[in-house]
């Protein structure tokens, strides 16, 4: 396979030399090859290595697969479709760069980018490094959940810009980079932790416990093409909970104990009544699945108004009574699995999931 940098397998100096960039893919036919374009032909980079995981071959086109396959620059690796973390694993096992700056296919770099991650690497070993990824203006303009995700990741890149450990601690994927050498040791994904939202986190938290250090450079900028449906949106916001319990179980020493209260601690305390009682309650589903009904009345009546700020707080207390009914459900769940009683064992909150009834976000909130 011919490239357009050098390819080295570590350097008698220690430095790092070229970068491989590795991009799981959905099957996004357009985004992708709009991912692809923006870093082949960087200075830095001797191969992009895409990898098409699972059912996102039936995404791409046999064309664009060609195509992809024709140009030298470019890899394309099969995957089993055992989500991103087995991915971007695959990615790394394939990848021949000093470093490997790992980007989603949604997110498309400025000029530049992988040359300013491998800067950083080239300076010293050990490091995270993460390029910030703000969300494409004309998604904001007319997309609530484009607008919920930016105003979340605002938040995580201010602790980013307030203290490094912050990096690892909450890592975000879709624009990061580190030496491959040190994927490899660490290990990119974990059956300890076999969940499809948080593995970034966890993988952060992984490295950060192997010793790296983590640097955000907000000048290494990727555009975010982030578009989800308000179904999609708060489906992940239920799936989020269960794996942040699990999280903080799997790292309770640098966590802490799960707050399964905090979901509703989030709201202002006059709409806290919307989001649930405090406390678990055997109709806790009923309760969220007609608050979410009257929300997404309300969220699609102000979309139609362009009345953004109301469509805006609509969609954010949907997240919030998915979350805390979810919250609420799993601790009621974890008593149950831990009563003498029942002969529980006290393990089900990894499992948790299973009990969460996910009609309280299908029925209500279909769009």
């Amino acid at each position: 396979m011919g490239h357009n940098g050098p390819v080295t397998w570590g350097r008698a100096d220690g430095l790092a030399h070229s970068v491989s960039v590795v991009v799981p893919t959905r099957g996004r036919e357009a985004r992708l090859r709009r991912a692809v374009e923006a870093v082949v032909d960087d200075a830095a980079v001797a191969e992009v290595v895409v990898v098409v995981d699972g059912e996102a071959a039936a995404g791409l086109t046999p064309s664009f697969l060609r195509e992809l396959q024709a140009d030298d620059r470019v890899r394309t690796v099969s995957g089993p479709g055992r989500g991103v973390s087995e991915a971007r694993a695959l990615g790394v096992a394939a990848a021949s760069g000093d470093v490997v700056l790992f980007l989603d296919d949604d997110v498309v770099a400025e000029p530049g980018l992988p040359s300013g991650h491998l800067a950083h690497h080239t300076r010293r070993a050990g490091l995270v490094v993460v390029g910030s990824m703000p969300v494409a203006d004309e998604l904001l303009a007319r997309s609530a959940t484009a607008r919920a995700y930016e105003s979340d990741y605002e938040r995580v890149c201010r602790s980013y810009e307030a203290s490094n450990d912050a990096v690892l601690l909450d890592l975000w994927g879709g624009n990061v980079s580190m030496r491959r050498d040190e994927c490899r040791r660490i290990g990119v994904a974990s059956t300890a932790f076999p969940f499809g939202q948080h593995e970034d986190r966890d993988f952060g938290l992984r490295c950060r416990a192997a010793g790296l250090m983590g640097v955000f450079d907000p000048a290494l900028v990727a555009t975010h093409h982030y578009m989800r449906a308000p179904r999609d949106f708060l489906r992940l916001a239920r799936d989020q909970v269960v794996a942040t319990q699990a999280l903080h179980a799997l790292h309770r020493d640098v966590l802490g104990p799960w707050a399964p209260d905090q979901y509703r601690r989030g709201v202002s305390r006059r709409l806290r009544w919307v989001v649930g009682p405090s406390a678990p309650a055997n109709d806790s589903a009923a309760g969220g699945g007609a608050a979410l009904t009257a929300l997404r009345i309300l969220r699609r009546a102000a979309h139609v108004a362009h009345a953004r700020r109301v469509e805006d707080r609509a969609l954010t207390l949907s997240r919030a009574v998915v979350q805390h009914t979810t919250a609420q459900r799993l601790v009621s769940d974890d008593a149950d699995s831990t009563d003498p009683g029942d002969g529980g064992d006290g393990r089900g909150q990894l499992n948790a999931s299973d009990a969460i009834p996910a009609t309280i976000i299908t029925n209500p909130s279909t769009t």
